[in-house]
């Protein structure tokens, strides 16, 4: 039991730094050219200002969410600029490809996968042994993929921010996995 436990606290820990370095930046939209965008101490209007943003800044990165409103930052993740109302940013143009490896888990249960390079990856979760998959076919679309695993499993990756549904961390990729066994599960990746 007490394995168990230090098992989930690395994954949650890992997933909370992984998603700090997340590859997505934003930029400010909807801001008039005479305007700013306030950047806020706390998750609300009437919090008290932190620093603000110029109409078009860009390199701007996601840390948390929590409802409409964005934990933000442009340079290190312990040292966020504060809150944003996440209304006024927009995903910056995305990087050319997906790069692997990629490392995607998820929640009830607890899972990961890793996809190590086109021709492999490896699933595990807390109470079993890891268990290597031989990638049959593998696409990618841009910062997209898909691929076949062998004896049947198949699993999507997607672009687009991701809440593991645990934690207020955004990841920069989703997830659908089908496993050999026929259990779909969903997550995230980074």
């Amino acid at each position: 039991m007490i394995a168990r436990l230090i098992i989930i606290a690395v994954m949650f820990f890992s997933l909370g730094l992984s998603s700090a370095y997340a590859e997505d930046t934003y930029e400010v939209t909807g801001v008039s050219a005479d305007d700013v965008l306030n950047i806020r101490k706390g998750p609300s209007a009437s919090a008290p200002k932190a620093g603000e943003y110029r109409p078009g800044e860009s390199g701007i990165r996601i840390y948390r969410r929590k409802g409409n409103w964005a934990l933000a930052g442009r340079y290190d993740p312990q040292t966020p600029d504060g809150w944003v109302h996440t209304r006024y940013l927009k995903l910056a143009a995305a990087a050319a490809s997906l790069q692997l490896p990629i490392s995607c888990s998820g929640t009830e249960p607890f899972w990961t996968i890793v996809i190590n390079t086109t021709d492999s990856a490896t699933y595990s979760e807390p109470d079993g042994a890891p268990q290597d998959f031989t990638v049959r076919e593998f696409s990618r679309a841009g910062r997209n993929a898909s691929m076949l695993l062998d004896a049947g499993g198949k699993a999507a990756i997607k672009a687009g921010s991701c809440s593991d549904g645990m934690s207020d961390n955004i990841y920069p990729y989703a997830v659908q996995l089908r496993l050999p066994d026929g259990r779909q599960l969903s997550g995230c990746c980074d």
